[in-house]
C-alpha cells in the first residue's frame, strides 16, 4: 500500500507499507533545477535542510560527463 501528498516546496513523502510490516517514511524530493552547476550551492542548503531520502533533478543543462556528481555526494 502507498500513500503520498504534497508537503511543501517540492518533496513529496511517500508512505510505503509491506505486507506484515510497519509503514517506512520515504521522502522523495523532485526539482525541475534549470543547470545543475549554476545551482550546487542551493542543492546542498535544500538536501541539508530538506533530508529528502531521494533527490530527483530534472533540467540539469550538462551532459553526463559534467554532471557535478562528486560535489553532491
Amino acid at each position: 500500500q502507498c500513500h503520498s501528498r504534497e508537503s511543501g516546496n517540492a518533496v513529496f513523502p511517500l508512505h510505503i507499507t509491506l505486507a506484515g510490516t510497519r509503514a517506512m517514511p520515504l521522502s522523495i524530493a523532485s526539482w525541475n533545477i534549470n543547470s545543475v552547476r549554476i545551482r550546487l550551492d542551493n542543492i546542498r542548503r535544500y538536501v541539508n535542510e530538506a533530508e529528502p531520502d531521494v533527490l530527483c533533478l530534472q533540467e540539469t543543462k550538462t551532459e553526463d560527463g559534467f554532471f557535478p556528481g562528486d560535489a553532491l555526494k
